[in-house]
């Protein structure tokens, strides 16, 4: 009898403080969370080979960057991502996917939502990249997407995959981002790795005029006799001097967040404090330099960020959900 009045006594000390204790951590856990709103959180460190998204993993597979991008669209990584790994195992390879059969496709990918759209893209996407895959000088034109540098008005927003079914602006500048300098072949990926500086010819800046102004002169029949060779003398020869390779993806100005995060990274890792609305860049301070180096990179826009800090959590593929309601999909 007495040992079961001590176990209740017991009890009583035990269940106030236990209370107590749980609503200190709810407490605490509230309090956290409000303050969270006001402290960095964590993004991948400029020293991260990667961002973290799946872009960065497909950049070697075009095709496969694409198809993912379909099944991004408006959907989160956490769901498309590990659907997209199946259909690829299964089919992997274009031709696999061309040939698949419509309501397999459409079982492996009815819980995304739009599957049988989505079913029906995938697979004419395979089709015609089997059938009529992208090259190196042909391009063709997009609906309302941008110009690239150096467009005519007849080209422009032209793409080497602008006659893929099934791609909209995240698509497009996803794969202009990871792979349209391996197709170009002016470099061996997205960094510029084993690129070639283009040579530009420029005059010598020891150029100087004939020495009579005759040889320039539309009636004159007779130029005067070339001058003897000197040894000191300057010569006309151009020269020519290599323009630094810029990467692609610096010319890409993205309207989805996840890219927008992603190229904020990449251009923070090269000392640079970029504006995604124009392009425009500015040095990065010390400051800005050590807190991307402590994974702390500035990132004001709220959907931005929390693709940004879904990077530093998970890594690889998991952090996507891209498109922005850009029509990705087509």
């Amino acid at each position: 009898m007495s040992q079961t009045v001590e176990r209740i006594q017991a009890m009583r000390k035990t269940i106030p403080l236990r209370a107590k204790f749980s609503a200190n951590s709810a407490r605490n856990r509230l309090i956290s969370l409000r303050l969270g709103r006001h402290l960095p959180r964590p993004i991948p460190p400029i020293s991260s080979p990667t961002f973290g998204i799946i872009q960065e993993k497909l950049h070697q597979e075009p095709f496969w960057l694409l198809i993912a991008t379909t099944f991004l669209n408006q959907t989160s990584g956490r769901a498309a991502v590990p659907v997209f790994w199946a259909l690829k195992n299964r089919f992997p390879t274009p031709d696999a996917l061309a040939q698949a059969e419509y309501e397999v496709v459409l079982d492996m990918i009815r819980h995304l939502g739009l599957q049988r759209q989505r079913a029906k893209r995938v697979i004419a996407m395979a089709k015609c990249w089997r059938d009529d895959p992208p090259r190196v000088g042909r391009r063709f034109r997009t609906k309302d997407y941008p110009g690239l540098e150096g467009d005519t008005p007849e080209c422009k927003g032209s793409l080497e995959i602008g006659h893929i079914p099934g791609c909209g602006r995240y698509a497009y500048d996803s794969w202009r981002i990871f792979c349209r300098d391996v197709l170009r072949g002016v470099a061996e990926d997205y960094n510029g790795k084993g690129a070639i500086p283009l040579p530009t010819t420029t005059p010598s800046s020891a150029a100087t005029l004939p020495a009579s102004a005759e040889a320039l002169t539309p009636t004159s029949h007779h130029p005067p006799p070339p001058p003897p060779p000197s040894h000191n003398a300057p010569t006309n020869q151009p020269t020519e001097v290599p323009i630094p390779f810029e990467p692609e993806w610096k010319r890409v100005l993205p309207q989805d967040k996840e890219l927008i995060a992603t190229l904020r990274w990449m251009w923070l890792r090269e000392g640079w404090i970029w504006d995604p609305s124009d392009g425009a860049k500015r040095p990065a301070t010390l400051e800005e330099m050590e807190r991307a180096r402590k994974g702390e990179m500035e990132v004001r826009d709220p959907k931005e960020r929390k693709f940004a800090e879904r990077a530093a959590r998970g890594g690889g593929g998991e952090v996507n959900g891209g498109g922005d309601g850009d029509g990705a999909g087509g």
